[in-house]
């Protein structure tokens, strides 16, 4: 519980530490069938806003004509640990897993800063997707950024 105050709701994330508060918290011990006895809480989350992103694509919206290979740029924040594991998936718009939902992917070779998808892997026609960063040591994507899918001129 967090007991530097920055305004007033005492939640102080600019550090990344402290930063939930319980507001509710209520044990339900008439209930016996398990040893793991439920609770209900209502917390208070602080967020750093003033936090650089981890992970930041050079552009926010690409364009892949059909045809060409797309080449995604992006930037590593500063202090941000990466892995040979990181990957970098192209999805529908929909998604909601990228490890189930991606169309292809390219790994993210360590010290680079983009990646390449080459042109046999163009969806053909005209078609919105995302491309998303995914980290391996957060487990979770970290960037995202549009795709625009076109027809060679």
């Amino acid at each position: 519980v967090s007991t530097q105050s920055t305004g007033s709701s005492g939640i102080n994330a600019e550090y990344g530490e402290s930063c939930v508060r319980s507001l509710f918290y209520k044990s339900f011990p008439e209930y016996k069938q398990s040893d793991h006895k439920p609770v209900a809480a209502l917390l208070e989350l602080g967020v750093n806003t003033k936090m650089a992103p981890m992970v930041e694509f050079t552009v926010p919206h690409f364009t892949w004509v059909k045809g060409d290979k797309l080449v995604v740029s992006f930037t590593i924040g500063k202090g941000v640990l990466t892995s040979g594991w990181d990957w970098i998936a192209l999805l529908e718009t929909d998604w909601t897993d990228p490890n189930k939902h991606y169309l292809t992917y390219q790994w993210v070779p360590s010290g680079k800063e983009s990646v390449k998808f080459p042109w046999e892997s163009h969806p053909g026609g005209v078609k919105s997707l995302q491309v998303v960063f995914c980290s391996s040591k957060m487990t979770a994507p970290v960037a995202i950024a549009d795709v625009m899918c076109v027809e060679k001129k």
